[in-house]
């Protein structure tokens, strides 16, 4: 049975000690053979998967013998957890008392019972079985490629593209703060982000903390905190522009709608408040043209804007209006003038086909009768035509 050594040692305190005693912490290419006596092949399975998930699938279906032999392997490798679910199911749906108390969990009286995240938050700070080091800001962390490479495909690639010699550390750039980069790293190893606080047994995050979320999840393509991060965050007046400029580097499609509505709404007070205007503009400039032209519909088709706002906003709402508008003006000009040039060259084909038809006539009866006497007059036509034409191409 195949395992990652950093997995089992940080779940396992006994299993930890077995590699203590047998491992070779700098051999990367090299595998450590531990022989585990007494637990039944299908019952170390079991273990396993919950080693990996914190979760064994069907356990209390499983039957009694099986469930007890699951009860014995767990609490032989200390993984308290497991423990605790299996007597509870073996006295609960089995009728089968467990004569320990040292193996009894009291919730509100005993400390919370170790999980998957919490086991594995300990493994960024154990060098041990570190066999890739991120360099963030110029500064060294060591990670494992087993926990990395499983949680994020992107990493996986880098890690491909990176590969050095069995016996070296890969060294991978993260691009973003030193705070960022490490919970970017808590969040690969536990599948949470790093709580801000914690009240009363609830994580509670701050903004900062989401907003680097969503930024790392949008360029590491972690869809899962992506989706949390985004729909997390909480749009407000004060920074919706922050948020508009968030939305469209992540590609945020909630952020920017609400964010723009929010604008929209509130185009007093973001002109009111010298700061708020001053984040306004500047997060104008940065946006494309497209988001422009969405911000200045929804501006003009907010309710009331008229009374809502003073005269003296009226002229700047209206400003950045025409702001949106000359690209239209400018694109309907052009189509004006092609338009024009179109009918100009159209006239002037007309005006040959005619002096060609002249010509055909002139020169046909010039044939049967002498015209002489009519050549002025048909020289005459011609500058005429052609002057016609020079000045409706001036005009």
């Amino acid at each position: 049975m195949y395992c990652h050594r950093v997995i089992i040692a940080q779940r396992s305190n006994v299993l930890n000690q077995m590699l203590m005693m047998r491992d070779n912490p700098q051999d990367f290419s090299s595998m450590t053979e531990l022989v585990i006596t007494g637990i039944h092949y299908d019952v170390m399975k079991s273990i396993m998967c919950f080693i990996y998930t914190d979760y064994i699938p069907n356990l209390n279906l499983l039957a009694f013998e099986t469930l007890l032999n699951i009860w014995h392997a767990a609490k032989r490798l200390n993984l308290q957890k497991l423990t605790s679910k299996c007597r509870q199911i073996l006295d609960v749906d089995h009728g089968y008392k467990i004569d320990d108390s040292s193996d009894e969990y009291i919730e509100g009286i005993n400390p919370p019972l170790p999980s998957f995240a919490s086991d594995m938050s300990r493994a960024l700070e154990d060098k041990r079985f570190a066999d890739i080091s991120l360099l963030i800001e110029g500064k060294v962390v060591y990670a494992h490629e087993c926990i990395i490479r499983c949680a994020s495909n992107y990493f996986g690639l880098l890690l491909d593209n990176a590969r050095t010699e069995s016996n070296s550390l890969t060294t991978l750039e993260i691009t973003g703060t030193y705070a960022q980069g490490v919970r970017l790293l808590y969040y690969l190893y536990t599948g949470f982000l790093p709580p801000s606080s914690t009240e009363m047994g609830t994580y509670t995050y701050s903004e900062t903390d989401l907003v680097d979320g969503l930024v790392n999840a949008h360029r590491y393509q972690l869809k899962e905190l992506k989706s949390y991060c985004d729909s997390t965050i909480i749009v407000t007046h004060r920074n919706a522009t922050n948020m508009l400029l968030l939305g469209i580097r992540t590609n945020s499609t909630r952020l920017k709608i609400q964010s723009m509505n929010l604008i929209a709404k509130n185009l007093g007070n973001q002109v009111e408040n010298e700061t708020l205007r001053t984040k306004f503009f500047s997060a104008l400039a940065q946006c494309p043209l497209d988001v422009k032209d969405d911000i200045f519909e929804m501006i003009k088709d907010a309710k009331g804007i008229g009374c809502i706002i003073s005269q003296e906003r009226k002229d700047l709402a209206s400003s950045m209006i025409e702001i949106s508008t000359e690209q239209k003006t400018k694109m309907e000009e052009k189509m004006a003038n092609d338009l024009v040039r179109s009918e100009a060259d159209g006239l002037s084909m007309r005006n040959i086909f005619i002096l060609m038809v002249l010509l055909v006539a002139y020169v046909s009866f010039q044939k049967v009768v002498s015209l002489g006497a009519f050549v002025p007059i048909v020289n005459a036509l011609v500058l005429l035509m052609t002057a016609v034409n020079l000045v409706h191409r001036i005009q």
